[in-house]
């Protein structure tokens, strides 16, 4: 059990300062995440009153960098890509809509790097995330609205 009262009290490099217990640190795991940004562009047109379509691309950068990212933690540039369809079933009272997305990841690879490049020191050493990592993710969204 750890004291409430006690403060975790680390080196700027994460190692345990001088007034430091470690056995009042459970773990230290720095991320380091970097500035990220995104770009999104859509729109719609309408066949009729009745019926919309849609869409959209949207660009998302990574904020987590090569010497902190593991696979608990997987962030990659990625690029979204929807589509859909809003129908009035019944005129200004039931609507229907479905959106499909796809989730474009860029594909990423982490040299080897040992823990003190990382900046993790006992207790807190990590697994090394270094591999290539690969995914892709499709979902659709159904939705539907009632007047009254």
């Amino acid at each position: 059990e750890v004291n409430s009262s006690s403060r975790c009290k680390l080196k700027a490099d994460g190692g345990y300062a001088d007034n430091q217990d470690p056995s009042e640190i459970i773990t230290n795991i720095p991320r380091a995440w970097d500035n990220s940004f995104s770009v999104h562009g859509g729109g719609s047109y309408w066949f009729s009153p009745d019926l919309e379509v849609n869409g959209g691309v949207m660009y998302d950068s990574s904020a987590v960098p090569d010497k902190t990212i593991d696979a608990s933690l997987l962030d990659m540039n990625k690029v979204f890509v929807n589509a859909g369809v809003r129908w009035a079933a019944l005129p200004d009272q039931l609507i229907l809509g479905l959106t499909v997305t796809n989730v474009f990841h860029f594909k990423r690879t982490v040299d080897p790097r040992m823990q003190g490049d990382i900046g993790t020191v006992s207790p807190s050493n990590v697994p090394d995330g270094a591999g290539t990592y690969k995914q892709n993710i499709l979902f659709a969204n159904l939705g539907a609205e009632y007047r009254f």
